[in-house]
């Protein structure tokens, strides 16, 4: 079944899967990869999938330390159990485009919602965001 994502030619050469993952349509663009709602068959839940943008040469040494770092990186925050840490339930490489595989979390906003003038946090929403943001991180570094 084709995809709105696989039917739209401005979306960059995605397929209608990655992995066993199939794409429902893309939530989010970035710097390093593009976001897409997807489905897991096995666990029948949606998810979101990060694919990340594909590096110039992939057989550079570069290219092979990238890869390296891109594993480590998901492994370590994989183990991570905390209620301020979007888990990671997988990750892997496919075609030469390396993914992670994270927890869909509906109807949730950036930050960058609440920078524009009209639509401020209040500061106690503020306090609360640094607080529960130190906490992470805090708990990854003692990891």
């Amino acid at each position: 079944m084709p995809t709105q994502v696989a039917n739209n030619p401005s979306v960059r050469n995605v397929p209608d899967k990655i992995g066993k993952y199939e794409i429902i349509n893309e939530i989010g663009k970035g710097t390093t990869g593009d976001v897409f709602l997807s489905h897991d068959p096995y666990y029948g839940r949606d998810v979101a999938v990060k694919v990340y943008h594909p590096i110039a040469d992939p057989d550079s040494q570069a290219a092979k330390i990238a890869r390296k770092m891109f594993f480590n990186e998901a492994h370590i925050v994989g183990m991570l159990q905390h209620p301020n840490i979007l888990p990671i339930f997988d990750a892997g490489e496919e075609e030469g485009r390396y993914y992670v595989v994270m927890e869909h979390v509906q109807g949730v906003r950036t930050l960058a919602n609440y920078c524009k003038p009209n639509s401020l946090l209040r500061i106690e929403d503020v306090i609360e965001t640094i607080f529960n943001c130190a906490k992470a991180l805090q708990y990854a570094h003692g990891r």
